[in-house]
């Protein structure tokens, strides 16, 4: 009896539950569309001087003797 229980209350949420994942991943993903400028301006200058990340040192030529 449990069983039939669970599985018509299943059925009836399953199409709910369907529509407010829609409904959540597209609000999700406007939320990210719509802070994602500030997202990456903001990571890009907390991550140190741009001057660090652009310098190139070249490995060093180790020949055989």
């Amino acid at each position: 009896m449990f069983t039939n229980v669970t599985q018509k209350f299943t059925q009836r949420l399953l199409p709910l539950a369907l529509v407010f994942t829609v409904v959540g991943g597209m609000g999700g993903m406007a939320l990210v569309a719509y802070f994602a400028p500030n997202l990456v301006e903001y990571f890009a200058s907390s991550s140190g001087s741009s001057t660090r990340q652009t310098e190139f040192y070249p490995a060093p030529i180790i020949r055989a003797p």
